[in-house]
């Protein structure tokens, strides 16, 4: 597998017929079995684009910080998308939520509610929070020329 120079974790995630997965390009390292990427474009304006991935096998990302797998709920749940690694099941997003007035000061004008029935995969770092501009080299530089 492709190695991202930031320290992290890899983590494999299932593909299925009937739980698709959708992560953040950058996350991405290799993948087993049978299947497809695309780009979607996620929430309003298209200001969040993740590669979708369908059929059946593995997907293997690398995520920075100490990972956390969380479910999605009916209700939603408020994120920065710049922590989402990956959603996995069927979700809504809905765009642009802003929280409080400061949100130009407070970064939240990356800010998604996400709902649905399947998991996020969360971090707790950016690349760069994590001594690395998260582009990952050469390979980073490669893996991110990959249409999906």
């Amino acid at each position: 597998m492709a190695a991202r120079d930031y320290p992290g974790r890899i983590v494999a995630l299932p593909v299925s017929p009937d739980r698709p997965l959708f992560l953040q390009p950058t996350r991405y390292l290799a993948y087993r079995g049978d299947v497809t990427f695309n780009v979607r474009r996620v929430a309003k304006k298209e200001f969040w684009t993740l590669a979708e991935v369908r059929g059946t096998g593995r997907v293997y990302i690398k995520l920075p910080g100490d990972p956390k797998i969380v479910p999605l709920s009916g209700e939603g749940t408020i994120v920065d998308i710049n922590y989402v690694s990956a959603i996995s099941g069927d979700f809504q997003a809905f765009g642009k939520v802003f929280t409080s007035s400061k949100v130009m000061k407070s970064g939240e004008l990356s800010n998604v509610r996400l709902s649905g029935v399947g998991h996020m995969v969360l971090q707790s770092q950016n690349p760069e929070e994590a001594g690395s501009d998260g582009g990952g080299g050469i390979i980073g530089s490669v893996l991110n020329a990959l249409p999906f």
